[in-house]
């Protein structure tokens, strides 16, 4: 498990917490630890800084794309 793992994680929980009733509570619950989990992730990992070909900067980027739009970047990060 990485960081964006948990993050796609958090997403699919949500939607499905949006889908039921009952559970859902527990599941917002289960979301809400993935979702902090991905956060320390991005934290501690930094994939901005990390080389443009590393698996760490791809797993992000298939989440997010590359930058986020208007995003500043400096070329160190590039």
């Amino acid at each position: 498990m990485n960081g964006p793992w948990h993050y796609a994680e958090a997403e699919r929980l949500l939607e499905l917490a949006g889908q039921l009733d009952g559970e859902a509570a527990e599941i917002y619950a289960e979301a809400q630890v993935h979702a902090t989990l991905a956060l320390a992730a991005a934290t501690a990992e930094q994939p901005s800084n990390a080389p443009k070909a590393s698996g760490l900067r791809r797993a992000w980027a298939r989440l997010f794309g590359p930058y986020p739009k208007g995003a500043y970047v400096t070329d160190r990060a590039r």
